[in-house]
């Protein structure tokens, strides 16, 4: 769905609040934060919005804005919605961090066709060496299956492109490396 599909579920869900008697009003950076970290997916403005009301409800504020999806967004990784999503990043991380760093490398390319030519340099940038060794486990039983070899050979693409938006929303396991991969991206 586009950026202004998915802020319209946001607008339906305050105009029905407001005909059940709960004026609660979302800031436009608040859904426009909804509709970026959803990545297309009205799946995730409904998980991500429903905890946000949760806890916009819980504090008592009657305005929601980013900070407060922000909030949301960490908070997914212990709820049971989203349980499948946590279960098989746990699974691909594991005990590597360098194993994070390169699943969060090729989450952040935003074409479904990821070159490791444009992501081995990057990883190597944050210390990772032998990319290639964590891209292998990536793509393994043992680690889930998460990257699946593109019709081009040297391409990779995620198996499953929703797991693909939830790696680039969620906090990483191991402290820092979420950002560290954002900065790298962007030298």
């Amino acid at each position: 769905m586009s950026k202004g599909e998915l802020e319209s579920i946001v607008d339906r869900v305050e105009e029905y609040l407001a005909e059940n008697g709960e004026a609660l009003t979302f800031s436009g950076a608040a859904k426009a934060e909804l509709a970026r970290v959803a990545g297309g997916y009205p799946w995730f403005v409904h998980l991500i919005g429903q905890e946000t009301l949760i806890l916009v409800d819980r504090e008592g504020f009657r305005f929601v804005d980013k900070n407060h999806v922000e909030t949301a967004i960490e908070s997914l990784p212990k709820k049971r919605l989203a349980k499948q999503f946590n279960d098989r990043y746990l699974l691909a991380v594991r005990d590597s961090s360098h194993r994070e760093y390169v699943l969060r490398l090729f989450a952040e390319w935003r074409d479904e066709d990821i070159p490791t030519s444009d992501i081995y340099p990057k990883a190597k940038l944050l210390g990772v060496t032998g990319p290639s060794t964590y891209l292998g486990h990536l793509t393994q039983q043992q680690c889930g299956y998460i990257l699946v070899r593109s019709p081009n050979a040297r391409l990779y693409r995620f198996k499953d492109e929703m797991f693909k938006v939830y790696v680039r929303m969620r906090h990483s396991v191991y402290v820092g490396v979420d950002k560290e991969v954002r900065r790298a991206l962007k030298s």
